[in-house]
This record gives structure tokens, sequence and C-alpha cells, in this order.
């Protein structure tokens, strides 16, 4: 059993595909009052993945951006349909167009919009037992 970087970032690929096709987003909009996705800024973005037991799953995205608009339903029934979940997997977004997080995506290494991540991480900052590397 191989847990490379690029064999989990298959299986969660295939969560993703797996989990926006069980149900449209209309229905999951309407089962869901409550936003599911966690929205992030420079000041809360490491506090919150650091401090998480929970693996996070990132959409460094600009508001400008027009592919990043139009899949913007579908990250966002991503976020309602794990919901139940929310101890082992966070789905989260880093607006990148808004000029007080442009240091933190540079230094998260966005270059294109959208650019998604996936991160493990423990409590205390120490990466999943070297699954992922810098």
């Amino acid at each position: 059993y191989s847990t490379s970087p690029h064999k989990i970032s298959q299986a969660l690929t295939s969560l993703v595909l797996l989990f926006s096709l069980d149900s449209p987003p209309e229905e999951n909009a309407a089962q869901n009052t409550a936003d599911p996705l966690t929205v992030l800024t420079a000041g809360s973005v490491r506090r919150a993945l650091l401090n998480s037991s929970a693996a996070w799953v990132v959409q460094f995205y600009s508001s400008s951006c027009g592919h990043c608009i139009a899949f913007a339903p579908t990250w966002r029934a991503l976020a309602g349909d794990v919901k139940d979940w929310e101890s082992a997997i966070r789905v989260g977004v880093l607006d990148c167009g808004e000029e007080e997080n442009y240091e933190t995506c540079k230094e998260y290494g966005i270059h294109y919009y959208p650019t998604f991540r996936l991160d493990f991480f423990f409590a205390f900052g120490e990466k999943a037992a070297g699954l992922i590397k810098d």
C-alpha cells in the first residue's frame, strides 16, 4: 500500500468527482442554509490549516476570474456534500484577488486561478508523516 502524494491526490480527485456527481448543486443548496465553505484570509489561513486535525482542500481563486466564478457552485456543492465529514476533511477558499491576500498566495506558490491545494496538517503544524513534501 503506497501513500505517495500523487496517489493521495488521485484518491482526492476521485472523491471530489464522486461527491459532486452524487447530488446536483441545486438540491444541495436547498438542503444547506449555512454556507459550507470556510472563507480563509491572509490572517486566518495558517491558523486554520495548522490547528486542524482534518485534511484541508483549499481553492485559491481570484474574484475577477471567469473560470473561478463558473466553478464556484460546484465547489460550494462539494463543500456541502462533505460537511458531515468535517472532522476528516474541510473545504475552504482564499481570494487571491484581494490585496490583503497577495503575499499569502505568493507564499503558497499560487500563480494561476483557480488552483487547488490538498494539505494534511496536524495540530502544532507538523505535516503528516512525510506524505506531503514542501
